[in-house]
């Protein structure tokens, strides 16, 4: 069972033989979003806030950048300024919208060799978003940290990594719980949505 900011309730349940969040006697407190999440799985129908999600689509402007790194970390630093288990990013994907009804345009970069791959991906992640739209990403916090760390090792790319993370919206809805579907299980997610919605 994944219930919403509820680890300690959730094992107390499980302890107790509850499963399945359908099953949670109503006598159970339950907050606000683990009671939309009970109803969600119970009526079998999606949580829609639909307002929210109209706001955060308001905000978006074209062209659109659905942006995502991968990462290794190993313990012994392998490279030069970099620290152990520091987030390296040798890889990204780049899905480009550039206007309503577009084709989707799509972007990579992958590291080759043992070379540091940071400087390649960020020539090439500069010359493939350009000075304006939005870009989205499923949990900002780690892709700002990562474009933060790389301008902090690479000072030449300081003032377009700030203008790039200005303009970077987080596709994870969690704090916001604006769409929940009963099949998710109890987890909120908006990137299937978004990125299957193209």
């Amino acid at each position: 069972m994944t219930l919403y900011s509820g680890k300690k309730l959730g094992e107390d349940l499980m302890a107790q033989g509850i499963l399945d969040i359908s099953n949670i006697p109503e006598e159970i407190k339950l907050n606000d979003k683990q009671q939309i999440q009970k109803e969600c799985v119970i009526c079998d129908q999606p949580h829609i806030n639909t307002d929210e999600i109209k706001n955060f689509l308001k905000g978006l402007k074209y062209p659109l950048y659905f942006m995502d790194f991968e990462t290794f970390a190993t313990a012994v630093p392998i490279y030069d300024g970099t620290n152990p288990y520091q987030n390296i990013p040798f890889q990204f994907s780049l899905h480009v919208i550039t206007k309503p009804g577009a084709m989707v345009e799509h972007y990579e970069f992958l590291a080759e060799g043992k070379d540091d791959p940071r400087p390649a991906l960020l020539a090439q992640l500069k010359q493939d978003i350009g000075p304006k739209g939005s870009i989205l990403v499923y949990y900002a916090a780690f892709e700002k940290s990562r474009l933060k760390e790389l301008a902090g090792a690479f000072p030449e790319y300081q003032e377009w990594v700030d203008s790039i993370n200005e303009r970077i919206f987080d596709l994870n809805v969690r704090s916001g719980f604006q769409l929940l579907p009963p099949a998710a299980n109890g987890q909120f997610f908006f990137e299937a949505c978004a990125t299957g919605a193209h």
